[in-house]
């Protein structure tokens, strides 16, 4: 990274941009709040609709039915395929996992199918409990099944993970297969209901039939087909930058998919705040988030692919001892000591420190 694009950044000046993220689910949602909070005007562009809220103290505007067309990265321009075309000094593109923005700034993904897929589905507790099923809704441990070939020659891509959400009212269940048992071929998911027939013909039964027979009453049944991405070259291009599902796509086995697109927000949200001065150098300051960001994000990606295929490489939900967390970092191995303990703020100066010393 040229060291002279920080050095061009003040943090004795600071003036409020003009900011259009494309994508409104977790990651664009949360850049807006970010970017809000550090003083600048945020739109948020979403293709599809749903209600929002809007009036005086709304963090950010939410503008749905919005399709993105096309982007000039070196304008800071984006085109809607309805016709709008809105100029911005940064465009955040949190537009997902079959993002538009990652092709207009050049990045081709180099992608495979992967051996494993899955289904999402959920129960409601009501009916739980009017059928005489086991309930597992007042539980708030996160129930696991499988991950392991089993003893009949049972693949180890069966597997099942449980939780129950939304104050006990739902059984949530994510049921993972072999990727040849489904005829969804589209990756990510596909939000319309399937029948419970496509999420039965796994081989649960061996794992727990008391799950099977939750799962024969589930509602919500959607296909999500897991991909495999290997790590892009650049997230960023002029006036442009890649975020969550856009940026850096991942498998679910390491459950921070989410989690890494709210820390995207927060590193934008850091960068861009009146602390460093790079309002007035986008470019830099979009390097600089890809320099912070890139490298954690992409162990993370690799780590969870890892996990797909051996459940040892899983990061588990407690934190380990030092010593097992100091053996486990020598097999190079993803820890949650790992994830809690970053320091966002301080990395983040620290690189700061290093590129503008004398």
């Amino acid at each position: 990274m040229d060291s002279s694009l920080y050095s061009s950044s003040s943090p004795s000046t600071f003036k409020q941009l003009k900011v259009a993220v494309v994508g409104g689910g977790i990651g664009g949602l949360s850049t807006g709040v970010a970017l809000r909070r550090a003083g600048h005007i945020v739109e948020i562009f979403e293709r599809r609709d749903f209600d929002v809220e809007e009036g005086k103290g709304v963090p950010c505007k939410i503008i749905v039915d919005h399709i993105c067309e096309s982007v000039d990265y070196e304008t800071g321009t984006v085109t809607f395929k309805n016709g709008r075309t809105v100029t911005a000094d940064i465009i955040v593109g949190g537009d997902g996992i079959r993002s538009v923005v990652r092709g207009q700034i050049g990045v081709t993904p180099d992608t495979h199918a992967a051996a494993q897929t899955c289904y999402r589905c959920n129960v409601l507790a009501e009916d739980v409990r009017r059928l005489g099923l086991v309930d597992y809704s007042l539980d708030p441990a996160i129930q696991f099944w499988g991950g392991t070939p089993g003893e009949n020659g049972r693949s180890k891509y069966y597997k099942i993970v449980m939780t129950s959400c939304s104050g006990g009212d739902i059984v949530s269940f994510y049921c993972f297969m072999p990727s040849e048992l489904t005829k969804h071929h589209q990756e990510g998911f596909e939000f319309k209901e399937v029948p419970a027939e496509e999420i039965l013909q796994g081989d649960y039964q061996e794992l727990d039939p008391d799950c099977v027979n939750l799962l024969k009453n589930s509602i919500e049944r959607m296909p999500w087909r897991l991909y495999i991405h290997q790590p892009y070259e650049h997230w960023s291009k002029g006036k442009v930058c890649l975020l969550g599902d856009a940026a850096h796509p991942m498998v679910p086995h390491q459950s921070q998919g989410a989690c890494q697109a709210l820390e995207d927000a927060a590193a934008l949200g850091i960068i861009f705040s009146d602390k460093y001065g790079f309002v007035n150098n986008v470019e830099a300051g979009l390097a600089l988030y890809e320099k912070i960001r890139k490298g954690r994000a992409t162990r993370i990606q690799q780590s969870s692919a890892r996990a797909m295929e051996n459940l040892n490489e899983r990061i588990g939900f407690t934190s380990l001892k030092a010593h097992d967390a100091s053996l486990a970092a020598a097999e190079g191995k993803l820890t949650i000591n790992e994830m809690n303990e970053y320091k966002m703020h301080d990395h983040i100066a620290a690189e700061v420190g290093i590129e503008r010393a004398p």
